[in-house]
């Protein structure tokens, strides 16, 4: 039905129907199939036939034995020939007649798109010569009209005709051209390819096509030859400009081609999509990045491939639609189910109407630098916690020192039960205070430790005992050690500590009872996950401690390893206990993995290096048997809190030692320099006028011989070298036993000796 309707759209447009309207020669249009298309009237009127009843060129009108024939001749002029026949008609009122058919192809851009017939009665043929001679006329004009080139030639290659069409594409006038031979007049067609193509039109009488430049005119053309029994017909066609585009089409394929390699070099993804987010582009680097191949994306929608936040896309979307342009950072996904981030930029390309064309999106994948930026910035506030809680342990361990030596002090001296219990309690509440602020700093300020071999037999089995008193009887503890993961190094106070507080949150977990599983196996730490956890790769032995407790959310795992969060009840933790297991068991170069479900228990697997470097810091004063009392010795205790030096003095007095306290170090030395029976000098570190650093120094000096023992509120002084020059440290607050141990190691009779 299109190809019908548009060849009734040609006809009436190019004035066929017009000009046939009121020949006197019935006239016909078949399409190529032998429909019939458009008769004019002259068909009902000259030969009885109504339009409705004639539906093939090869029917009744048709006498039986000449049907092959005109069969032929339909075909031959589908191919672009013209046919000349007589037909004997029936027709419907029951005359014979004799009828001269001419069958013409129709052409639009050079096709065969339907067949003309016209039919006469050969005894009206003399009479309607001169209505012949007006259709050739019209024929003519007709042809001048279209808007290709049309040329007939004769048998000897003469212009016989050529319409204004075709004298515009040879930029010759027919008056030039007419009768004149094509040869002559156009020597260098006889050799190109438009001269080969008619002759091979000719001689195998069949229609050729040639699309080619022809250089003397400077154009590219299309030529359509059609033989016929009088010449040669050519239909001709101006292409250059479709040419040109075309050309200019390969040159920017072939420049998109080359920018694509250049694109397919960047380290960023680039991505084209279409205003409806379907993915048009997608180079090499995009690939790398989010593992879809181009074949994969191309097509696909960006937002549902990428984002699976559509919120944060969408709000771009409004943004780059609105400005043209937008940048900022985006969640995004990748095929194997990572989430990336990506510094992503978007800019949107209008079309000619000032629509919405394209989008060019440019995406830099920074998910490496957030995970440094977010250590650093985890550093920054571990510094800065750091620093503060140096010095709040300072004050605190300066508070509690007196407080713990005190009540020391009263309990040896007191004998009532109840007032050694009072006693007993401020005690413990000072050591726990102590050890709260040792959690702190260790946690704050980094946790070192000591690498020897650790047997984890040994380790499990002091666990194991130390689990007695700590779990409830209706937790039961189970413990399997492999035999290819009993050994590991590390420091063993440390790891205890480590496996007590996961042993201490299993308790908390397990309120009804349950069990508390520990093992140990071997495994290899490839260079991928050990790149992921951030430590060397190697083999790994895993310590894993699982219970059958009330588990934990994701959202409770998410924060489980920040400062101070708990989800205890008030009183009755820190928050600090796994935030301080996950420092030691990475400054061990290992990693803590943590797997839990609500109602589902919990996991926490502790991956330690098999090997690792040993370092081992020399501790300040051996262990000893608690001393004995003094001789009387002089000591000189020497810091500016008040308290602080009431309390240790009351100490030193307490077994049997002479006390000088003064309140900084330029008085300590002023003291010892008019005393020269000075046994040993306690003094702080950081005081005003002189610190205990520059009394040392001076002290060095001036009697080289007086032991110093260095006290400080911040643990980490210890390993300054200017206090492990002096003879011992002790950490605040002290116990009376640790102060009277170390005092008396340097001060007994063999000591002084030593000393000179």
């Amino acid at each position: 039905m299109r190809v019908r309707a548009q060849i009734l759209e040609l006809l009436r447009t190019s004035g066929i129907d017009r000009l046939v309207h009121d020949l006197p020669d019935a006239m016909f249009v078949f399409d190529l199939a032998g429909s019939l298309i458009y008769a004019n009237a002259q068909l009902t009127a000259r030969l009885g036939v109504s339009p409705e009843n004639y539906h093939s060129p090869f029917g009744s009108l048709v006498a039986a034995e000449q049907r092959d024939e005109v069969r032929a001749h339909f075909a031959a002029v589908a191919r672009g020939e013209t046919a000349h026949y007589t037909n004997a008609a029936t027709l419907p009122d029951g005359r014979t007649v004799r009828v001269q058919v001419t069958l013409m192809p129709l052409l639009h851009n050079d096709e065969v798109v339907a067949i003309v017939g016209m039919a006469r009665d050969i005894e009206e043929l003399e009479a309607s010569r001169e209505i012949r001679s007006a259709l050739e006329s019209r024929l003519e004009s007709i042809l001048n009209s279209i808007s290709d080139g049309f040329l007939f030639f004769s048998p000897d290659w003469r212009f016989t005709y050529i319409n204004p069409r075709g004298e515009a594409i040879v930029q010759r006038p027919a008056s030039e051209l007419i009768g004149r031979s094509l040869w002559e007049e156009f020597p260098e067609a006889e050799d190109s390819g438009f001269g080969l193509a008619y002759r091979r039109a000719v001689a195998e009488n069949q229609t050729v096509t040639l699309r080619d430049r022809y250089e003397p005119l400077g154009s590219w053309l299309e030529a359509s030859a059609y033989p016929t029994p009088d010449g040669l017909a050519v239909y001709l066609r101006d292409v250059t400009a479709e040419e040109d585009s075309r050309l200019q089409l390969i040159a920017s394929e072939s420049r998109l081609r080359s920018l694509g390699a250049l694109l397919d070099v960047a380290h960023d993804a680039i991505i084209v999509r279409d205003p409806h987010h379907v993915i048009q582009y997608w180079n090499a680097a995009a690939a790398r990045i989010y593992g879809w191949t181009a074949e994969e994306a191309i097509g696909a929608s960006a937002r549902d491939l990428l984002y699976a936040r559509h919120d944060e896309f969408d709000e771009a979307t409004r943004r780059v639609f609105a400005d043209g342009h937008w940048r900022g950072e985006l969640a995004q996904q990748t095929k194997w189910g990572d989430t990336i981030i990506a510094d992503s930029s978007w800019t949107l390309a209008l079309n000619a109407r000032g629509e919405p064309e394209t989008l060019f999106t440019v995406n830099t994948n920074i998910t490496d630098r957030k995970r440094e930026e977010a250590t650093l910035l985890r550093a920054q506030r571990l510094d800065s916690l750091g620093t503060f809680a140096g010095g709040l342990a300072h004050d605190l361990n300066n508070v509690l020192t007196p407080i713990l030596t005190s009540a020391q002090l009263l309990a040896e001296q007191e004998a009532d039960p109840l007032r050694q219990r009072l006693l007993s309690s401020i005690e413990s509440s000072a050591l726990r205070g102590a050890e709260m602020i040792r959690q702190v700093l260790s946690f704050a300020r980094g946790v070192e430790s000591r690498r020897v071999p650790i047997d984890l037999r040994e380790l499990l089995a002091e666990f194991r005992e130390l689990c007695t008193t700590t779990l409830p009887k209706n937790i039961t503890l189970s413990i399997t050690i492999s035999d290819r993961a009993k050994n590991t190094v590390g420091d063993r106070t440390q790891l205890l500590q480590v496996l007590m507080n996961f042993a201490a949150n299993a308790r908390d977990a397990m309120p009804d009872g349950g069990t508390l599983s520990v093992s140990t196996h071997s495994e290899r730490v490839g260079r991928a996950e050990a790149e992921r956890h951030q430590v060397a790769p190697g083999r790994f032995v895993i310590i894993t401690v699982e219970d059958t407790g009330v588990g934990m959310t994701p959202a409770t795992i998410a924060r489980l390893f920040e400062p101070f969060f708990t989800t205890k009840s008030a009183g009755s933790g820190t928050g600090l206990g796994l935030p301080t297991s996950l420092a030691i068991i990475t400054g061990h170069g290992g990693f803590l993995q943590v797997y839990s479900e609500p109602d589902h228990g919990s996991r926490f697997q502790m991956h330690l290096p098999s090997t690792a470097p040993t370092s081992s810091p020399a501790d300040t004063v051996d262990d000893e048997d608690p001393p004995g009392r003094s001789n009387g010795e002089l000591i000189v205790v020497v810091d500016d809190e008040k308290e602080i030096r009431d309390a240790t003095s009351r100490a030193l007095k307490s077994h049997g030692y002479t006390v000088a306290a003064v309140g900084n170090g330029q008085e300590a030395l002023d003291f010892i320099t008019a005393h020269s029976d000075v046994a040993l000098v306690v003094t702080d570190l950081m005081m005003p006028v002189m610190d205990g650093a520059t009394l040392a120094a001076s002290l060095a000096q001036s009697s080289p011989g007086i032991p110093i023992v260095a006290i400080s509120g911040l643990a980490g002084n210890a390993d300054r070298a200017d206090v492990t020059s002096m003879s011992a440290f002790l950490a605040k607050p002290f116990s009376t036993a640790d102060l009277i141990r170390t005092v008396s190691h340097w001060v007994s009779p063999a000591k002084g000796d030593a000393n000179g």
